[in-house]
């Protein structure tokens, strides 16, 4: 996920944040920076005027762990996390579908297909014998 904040001002904006700037929420449930701990201390961020900042957050093995990723429909909501901003920082939301990898999905036809005739064969088998 990537999350950027923009300054759209002629000066420079200073966000004051913690360790986690940015964080991502999925599906309305599930918060990455939620239960996560960096050193307590205060970081200072500038970002020009015109100018923008991104962070790349991944929703990768750990996090599939705490909040795994089902087939189908989710959202996600990406956020800035510091004191200065109006409001609260929150992106719209933005939709992905979750589809099987195609190597996955080879497998779950062909042992549909297998399931299949070996069902023919016992129908088969129960009618001749």
């Amino acid at each position: 996920m990537s999350v950027t904040a923009y300054n759209p001002n002629p000066e420079p904006v200073t966000l004051t944040g913690g360790f986690y700037f940015a964080s991502y929420i999925m599906d309305g449930i599930y918060d990455w920076v939620e239960g996560r701990s960096g050193p307590p201390v205060i970081i200072y961020l500038t970002i020009e005027p015109d100018d923008s900042f991104t962070w790349n957050l991944t929703h990768g093995s750990y996090e599939m762990q705490e909040y795994p990723l089902a087939l189908g429909i989710h959202t996600v909501v990406g956020q800035v996390l510091a004191v200065e901003l109006i409001g609260d920082g929150t992106s719209a939301s933005s939709e992905f579908e979750v589809i099987p990898e195609p190597s996955t999905f080879l497998l779950l036809v062909i042992g549909i297909v297998l399931a299949n005739a070996k069902q023919r064969h016992k129908l088969g088998k129960n009618k001749n014998g």
